[in-house]
């Protein structure tokens, strides 16, 4: 969609919501994203202004851009740059506090409260995720980042120390823990190889045609084959 119709309009379409931010190459941040160092990249070096970019994907969400506008490098005027700054130290400032009313709940959990009693009582939300493997995305969490590492590395009933990640921090109780059957993997395990074998073919497939492209001398006979036909010439009989 986002090729057809601007970022705003595409996410409304789709029930999502927008919104405009600065970003600079020292601090590729928006709310929600956490990092968007990728997004960065390719808003300074490759889009222009009015480009929509292709999907992104950071430890927590999914996102996309648009540029709307790109000022050159330089020294912003302190007016210009007052509500970026007071943004920041805004937003390091809840994070720091978030970090302490979030060590809070872990010591008063340790202590024998039940999670949602404390959570009820600080005006927090629990949120139970999965069951997920090691490789999934989780809404929430993202994947392949710290939370889902200590979701693996707990024994079941026990609850972590506050795990920070960009912008967010987090509290994993994990609740109960299926271990990996080998008997079922084993069991699907001709299955896997034929998908594999399958990707390999059609991966070996594909750099066969490419190289047959890149090698393959190309004579244009279209000139002759559809030039006029000469009237004097010696026609050939038809034979039926």
């Amino acid at each position: 969609l986002g090729e057809a119709m601007p970022l705003d309009e595409a996410a409304a379409t789709l029930g999502l919501s927008s919104q405009t931010t600065d970003i600079t190459l020292d601090f590729p941040f928006i709310a929600g994203a956490g990092q968007i160092s990728e997004g960065a990249d390719w808003a300074f070096e490759e889009a222009s202004p009015g480009d929509v970019s292709p999907l992104f994907e950071t430890s927590t969400a999914f996102y996309a851009l648009e540029l709307v506008n790109l000022a050159p490098e330089g020294v912003l005027p302190l007016d210009n740059a007052s509500a970026a700054i007071e943004s920041t130290l805004l937003f390091d400032l809840k994070v720091e506090r978030a970090q302490g009313e979030a060590q809070s709940v872990v010591d008063r959990v340790r202590s024998g409260e039940p999670l949602v009693n404390i959570a009820a009582d600080m005006g927090l939300e629990v949120r139970t995720a999965g069951p997920f493997s090691r490789e999934d995305f989780v809404p929430g969490i993202g994947r392949y980042n710290a939370v889902v590492g200590a979701a693996f590395g707990l024994e079941a009933g026990l609850i972590s120390n506050v795990i920070s990640t960009t912008g967010n921090h987090y509290i994993v109780d994990v609740l109960a823990r299926t271990e990996a059957d080998s008997t079922a993997w084993l069991g699907q395990l001709p299955q896997q190889r034929q998908q594999m074998a399958s990707l390999v073919q059609q991966q070996r497939l594909q750099e066969w045609l490419e190289a047959l492209r890149n090698s393959a001398r190309i004579v244009d006979n279209r000139d002759e084959v559809f030039a006029p036909q000469d009237e004097n010439a010696v026609q050939m009989p038809m034979v039926f």
